[in-house]
């Protein structure tokens, strides 16, 4: 068996072994290695602060990061809110441009309806005049005469006590003449002429105050005369209409002997003012002319309250129409008209079309946009197929 070596032994040179080697003479490093092992811990220690300061630099940009996604975040809630009100704006903006469109196309059709009411009535002379009673056989009376020419050509003569008077006669005019022989005596020579005025074809004598005088009176009336329509004689129906908010309404009607229109025939409410035979034209502006009898009364009968209904009375009619339309009382307001799309947009059927094809989207193309908005879309359906909807979002003070 050889001799063990033990690492702590030293071998002598006759390969006897001595005792234990002291450890800090097992190993030196030479001097280039200290400098490496130097050199290493420094740049390990470099490194170690590089990361330090990379780790302080990463930390820092985390919470800038941080505190941009926090004001992202509220600048998102921000935006939305704000898109929230833009859209509430637009609405509102649509509804106010809606309501303004209507309002100045009902503007406009009351300024037509002002100028046809200034220029209904044309006042070619007027002036004192003495009238004799009895187509010439009583002494004369002054009196106050108008002469008229309506607007569908019609020739009328007013005469009252005064100018000022609170009730004035009208007769439709169908002829003027000249004839000295009506008035006796050579006082009134020369400055007399007669008109032949109303259905009965009443002959109404007047005197002017000089011959200039009653030629121009002639000449005016007879111009009038020789123009107007062959028709002239048949005043103008008055239309009015009524509102019923509930049923019974209170009148009977029945188809008139030719099967031609619908008149009233009955009155069992007389405080509606009515009288027999006026002729009933529309019902929630549907027309009742041309209609079959019972579609007519079917139509009257179905349709859902509240009912505003039209109707036409003659000259003679209205004076027992006891129909009080003055501004300031009640009646005014029950009887007054319900405006609706149809009559805005006449030209169209403003009732029967949708909202996308109405003439007041077509003339505002943002309204297309609008109308993506159901709740636009709902209130622009219930405008054009109810008047009374219409008639309260016209009078909205709030919007």
């Amino acid at each position: 068996m050889g001799n063990a070596c033990s690492p702590n032994h030293q071998v002598q040179n006759d390969g006897t072994m001595e005792g234990p080697i002291d450890p800090a003479l097992q190993y030196q490093d030479t001097q280039d290695e200290q400098e490496n092992r130097r050199r290493l811990k420094e740049l390990i220690s470099n490194y170690d602060q590089q990361i330090g300061a990379f780790e302080a630099e990463l930390n820092t940009y985390n919470a800038q990061i941080q505190q941009k996604q926090t004001s992202i975040a509220e600048q998102v809630v921000e935006l939305e809110k704000t898109s929230e009100m833009l859209h509430q704006e637009q609405s509102r903006v649509a509804v106010l441009k809606l309501q303004s469109e209507l309002r100045d196309k009902e503007l406009k059709i009351a300024q037509q309806n002002l100028e046809e009411n200034t220029t209904k009535t044309k006042t070619m002379i007027e002036g004192k005049l003495f009238k004799f009673g009895r187509a010439g056989k009583l002494t004369p009376k002054q009196k106050w005469v108008w002469f008229h020419v309506l607007d569908n050509g019609v020739p009328v003569i007013d005469y009252s006590d005064n100018q000022h008077a609170a009730s004035v006669n009208r007769l439709v005019v169908s002829k003027v003449f000249t004839d000295e022989t009506l008035v006796g005596g050579i006082y009134y020579r020369e400055r007399v002429f007669a008109v032949e005025a109303g259905p009965n074809k009443k002959v109404l004598v007047f005197a002017a105050a000089d011959h200039e005088e009653c030629k121009r009176w002639y000449h005016v009336i007879q111009r009038a005369v020789t123009e107007a329509p062959e028709n002239a004689g048949e005043p103008e129906p008055a239309v009015f209409e009524l509102t019923f908010e509930t049923r019974p309404l209170g009148f009977g009607v029945d188809s008139d002997f030719q099967n031609e229109h619908l008149i009233v025939t009955s009155i069992q409410n007389r405080n509606l003012g009515l009288v027999e035979g006026v002729r009933v034209l529309s019902c929630n502006d549907v027309s009742l002319e041309g209609m079959a009898h019972d579609d007519r009364i079917n139509c009257l009968s179905n349709t859902k309250e509240p009912l505003t209904i039209r109707f036409s009375a003659t000259q003679d009619q209205q004076k027992d129409l006891q129909i009080d339309l003055g501004p300031d009382t009640e009646d005014a307001k029950r009887h007054a008209r319900t405006l609706s799309m149809a009559e805005l947009f006449p030209a169209e059927q403003a009732m029967n079309i949708s909202p996308d094809q109405h003439p007041i989207v077509k003339s505002n193309p943002e309204f297309k946009k609008w109308l993506e908005n159901p709740a636009f879309e709902s209130l622009m359906q219930e405008l054009i197929h109810n008047p009374l909807k219409l008639n309260d979002f016209m009078k909205r003070a709030d919007i």
